[in-house]
C-alpha cells in the first residue's frame, strides 16, 4: 500500500511553482468498483478542464497537462491496486500518485501548489506505530497507522532463534560433546522452536533482535508494541534499548496472525492511545488561553507557522479558506470564494507547521478549539 512518509508528504509541499492540481477520489466498496472508479476519474478530469479553462491556460497546454491523467484511464494495471481511495498529484513536469486506505471527500483543487490537508491524516507522522511480532521461530516488523499495517520490506531481522543462535550447528556439537543439547547454565528451561532452551538462550536472541530492530528504526520516534507471549514480551521489555516501548502488548504467539488480524488488534491498543494524544493537545490549548499562546486567528497563524513557532495546529476537516499570502511583506488576503491565484489558507497553514516540525490535527469542525475553523499553540 502506497502509503505517504513524512518525506514523502514534504516532497510535495516542496512544489510550489504551479500549475498544480490535486485530485481526491474516493471508490465504492461494491458493484464494479475498477469501473466505477474509472467513471469517477473521467468526471474529475472534466471538473479540472473546467478549472484549466477558467484560468486562462491555452488548450495546447491544457491537453498537455491533461494527458497523464487520461492514460491512467487505459491503465488496466493501474486498476488492479484500487482501494478505498486515491490522491492524484500532477503538475506540468510529474505525476505522482498514492492509494489511501480509507475514504476522502471527492475533490479538485487548481492552484500554485498541491493541497495536502485530506493527506495529513494518513501520512506516517505523528500516528504512526511500529509493531514487532516476534517468536522463537521468526521475526516480523511492521509500519502501522490508525488505517493499515505494512511490513518494512528490509531483510536485516534474524530469522528465528535457530538461525540468530545457529542452532543446528550448536547442536551437533552439544551432541558430540555432551550427548544433549541445553539444561546448562543454571538457569530455567524456555521450551520453543524444538530446543530445549535456557532464559540465556533468550535473551541473547533477542539482544540480535534487538539490535537489527534499532538499526531498521533508527531516528524513528514512533512508539514499538511487540506482539509475542506474555513471557517473552517481558524478557524484550528488559533488554531493548528503543526508547518508546508500549507497556501493553499483544499476547501469545504472533506467526499464524495475517497484518490484517495484528493491526486489528493492534489498533485496540494504539487506537486509544492516539486519541488520548489529540485529547491532551486540545486541552492544552484550553488551559494556554490567555497566556498569548494561542490564537484562532488565521492572519495570526499563517506567518506564525512559516516562522516555525506553531507546535500545534487543529484545522477543521473537509473544509477550506480560499485566500493569498505574500511572505515577502507578510500580507494575507482571505476570500468568500476563490478568486484567481488563491489557495487555501488553512491548507498553507498546516503545510508550513509540519514543514517546521509541528504536529497538525485534522478533526471533525465542532472539535477545533476556539469555534472556528483553525487554531494553533505557539512553541513560544
Amino acid at each position: 500500500m502506497n502509503i505517504l512518509a513524512r518525506e514523502e508528504l514534504r516532497s510535495l509541499m516542496d512544489v510550489q511553482k504551479g500549475p498544480c492540481a490535486s485530485v481526491y477520489i474516493s471508490f465504492p466498496p461494491s458493484g464494479e468498483p475498477s469501473r466505477q472508479a474509472r467513471i469517477k476519474l473521467k468526471n474529475a478530469i472534466r471538473e479540472l478542464e473546467i478549472l484549466l479553462e477558467k484560468s486562462g491556460m491555452e488548450k495546447k497546454d491544457e491537453i498537455s497537462f491533461i494527458e497523464p491523467l487520461q492514460g491512467l484511464l487505459m491503465d488496466i494495471p493501474f486498476w488492479k491496486s484500487l482501494n478505498m481511495a486515491l490522491a492524484i498529484f500532477l503538475s506540468m513536469d510529474d505525476i505522482r500518485f498514492f492509494w489511501l486506505p480509507a475514504g476522502v471527500k471527492d475533490l479538485v483543487i487548481f492552484s500554485e501548489r498541491f493541497h495536502i490537508k485530506p493527506l495529513i491524516q494518513f501520512f506516517s507522522g505523528e500516528e504512526q506505530y511500529y509493531l514487532l511480532a516476534l517468536s522463537q521461530k521468526k521475526v516480523r516488523v511492521f509500519t502501522g497507522s490508525r488505517y493499515s499495517l505494512d511490513p518494512t520490506g528490509i531483510n536485516d531481522l534474524p530469522g528465528g532463534l535457530k538461525g540468530a543462535l545457529k542452532y543446528e550447528e550448536r547442536e551437533r556439537t552439544l551432541q558430540r560433546t555432551h550427548g544433549s543439547p541445553g539444561g546448562k547454565g543454571g538457569l530455567s528451561p524456555i521450551h520453543g522452536a524444538g530446543y530445549e532452551l535456557n532464559k540465556d538462550d533468550i535473551l541473547k536472541y533477542f539482544k540480535i533482535v534487538d539490535k537489527a530492530l534499532l538499526n531498521i528504526l533508527e531516528g524513528k520516534k514512533g512508539p514499538l508494541l511487540i506482539a509475542a507471549v506474555d513471557q517473552e514480551i517481558s524478557l524484550y521489555k528488559k533488554i531493548t534499548s528503543y526508547p518508546r516501548i508500549v507497556e501493553e502488548g499483544i499476547s501469545g504467539n504472533p506467526d499464524n496472525l495475517s497484518a490484517h488480524e495484528l493491526h486489528r488488534r493492534s489498533m485496540e491498543i494504539m487506537g486509544p492511545y492516539f486519541r488520548e494524544k489529540e485529547e491532551k493537545a486540545i486541552s492544552e490549548y484550553h488551559e494556554m488561553v490567555g497566556s498569548g499562546r494561542t490564537s484562532e486567528d488565521l492572519k495570526k497563524l499563517i506567518p506564525m507557522a512559516a516562522e516555525g513557532r506553531i507546535q500545534s495546529f487543529f484545522v477543521a476537516r473537509d473544509y477550506r479558506q480560499w485566500g493569498n499570502y505574500d511572505s515577502s511583506v507578510d500580507q494575507i488576503e482571505i476570500h468568500n470564494e476563490k478568486m484567481k491565484g488563491d489557495g487555501d489558507l488553512l491548507d498553507l497553514a498546516a503545510y508550513y507547521t509540519i514543514l517546521n516540525g509541528g504536529t497538525v490535527y485534522v478533526i471533525d469542525p465542532e472539535r477545533v478549539p476556539g469555534g472556528g475553523l483553525a487554531s494553533g499553540i505557539f512553541r513560544y
